[in-house]
Order: C-alpha cells, then structure tokens, then sequence
C-alpha cells in the first residue's frame, strides 16, 4: 500500500482555494481524505497501473455540500483531477509531499 499526501489547489469561481489530499494506493483501489474549506471528508474509488483515476466524493462550502466525482491523472509527485458536480466543474491540481509518502 502506497500513501501520499498532496498540497492541491482547488480552482472554483470564487478563486483559488488551498487544502490538502492524502490518498492511498492498494492496487487498483484508491482511498483517502480530501482537507479542503475547513473540512475533511473521505473519497474512494479506482486507479490503473498508469495513474488514471476516478473518484467520487463530497467537499462542504460556506452554503452547501458538493457532491463530485472526479477523473484525471495521479503520479507519485503529482496529482490533476476534474471535479464534475452537479453546479459546476473544478480543477485541481496539486504536488506531493515527497517527506509524507510511505509504503506498508
């Protein structure tokens, strides 16, 4: 099992936003927590052998709880995804903590 933690930005209408991702790798699962907005709600779902993954998960704002599921590319430096809801589209990209990674 491979576990990374990721400082990301969040690109939203609003602006830019900070937070952090922390995923783990077992095979093709991937698990982990999104920290984003003062808050931090867990993701799952799936990933290949050449980094190609799609999660779903649930990010809160100030007015509402974000239900997304998201697809793109993590790497053991780097992570991009697209969150698709159902009000909008949000990039996010992010590089990891090579201090943070650990392998069990």
């Amino acid at each position: 099992m491979l576990e990374q933690k990721y400082d990301i930005l969040l690109y939203t209408p609003l602006g830019k936003r900070r937070g952090q991702l922390f995923a783990k790798r077992d095979g093709t699962t991937l698990t982990g927590t999104l920290e984003i907005l003062n808050h931090a709600l867990p993701f799952s779902g799936e990933v290949d052998e050449r980094g190609n993954c799609k999660i779903s998960g649930k990010f809160i704002t100030l007015l509402r709880t974000v239900t997304y599921i998201a697809t793109g590319q993590i790497s053991d430096t780097e992570i991009h995804l697209v969150l698709v809801a159902e009000r909008g589209r949000f990039e996010m990209y992010g590089a990891a903590s090579p201090a943070e990674r650990k392998t069990t």
